[in-house]
């Protein structure tokens, strides 16, 4: 395994837990409590990773102000499943995940599967990739152009060339919270930078910006004294 790279535990319920110290003793596990926000930073701070979840841990997520997909983006992910099959590889793909063990694999399976995701291969078996990748991609392209409702306000926002100060000002968020947002919807417009952003919502929200204009040129309504 590649000495550069930290191995990371987060959320882990006290079985996958005592998994995960066995056969890797190197992992870093952070406690139960920590919310997405902090592990992020965390591995951050470390650089190069590979992040160990389980079921439950990535269920928790889902629930959490950033969106699992967006969380796990910025790292590479090794899922424990209580029992691998089909539907627990399919969830794991489409979440972002490097790769799927079952919790009762042996401790070298689990090395190795760390060690190929830090070489920067996937860790599922090739049946499953062959029946799998060809869905899991048709469903994350058709996925990356529906942006949610808060994603569609700061890409318009960032259309009027706004700051992310101003947009978080305006949609009283935080503006860590835009950056994420950002993030986000950059991957599912595909777009590298707010440049080419910005240039995206120009020519998607035309009506929009038309008729904000419209409305900010028409003359007000007298006032009946």
């Amino acid at each position: 395994m590649h000495q550069d790279i930290t191995i990371v535990g987060a959320g882990l319920t006290a079985a996958s837990r005592r998994v995960v110290v066995q056969a890797l003793p190197e992992c870093h596990i952070l406690a139960s409590e920590l919310d997405s926000w902090q592990v992020v930073r965390f591995c951050t701070l470390v650089g190069p990773s590979i992040l160990i979840v389980d079921e439950e841990s990535l269920l928790q997520l889902k629930c959490e102000q950033v969106p699992a997909a967006e969380y796990l983006s910025t790292v590479q992910v090794l899922l424990l499943c209580r029992k691998c099959n089909e539907a627990s590889y399919k969830s794991a793909l489409l979440a972002g995940c490097s790769g799927a063990l079952a919790l009762d694999s042996p401790s070298e399976n689990l090395r190795k599967a760390v060690k190929t995701i830090g070489e920067g291969d996937l860790w599922y078996p090739r049946s499953v990739l062959s029946a799998l990748a060809r869905r899991s991609i048709l469903s994350r392209s058709i996925l990356r152009k529906k942006l949610t409702a808060r994603e569609t306000e700061i890409l318009r926002l960032v259309g009027m060339n706004q700051k992310n100060q101003a947009i978080a000002d305006q949609l009283f968020i935080s503006r860590d919270t835009v950056r994420w947002h950002l993030r986000t919807l950059y991957s599912k417009i595909g777009v590298n930078n707010r440049l080419e952003a910005h240039q995206y919502a120009l020519k998607h929200y035309g009506d929009f910006y038309e008729a904000e204009s419209s409305r900010e040129d028409s003359p007000s309504e007298p006032v009946l004294l």
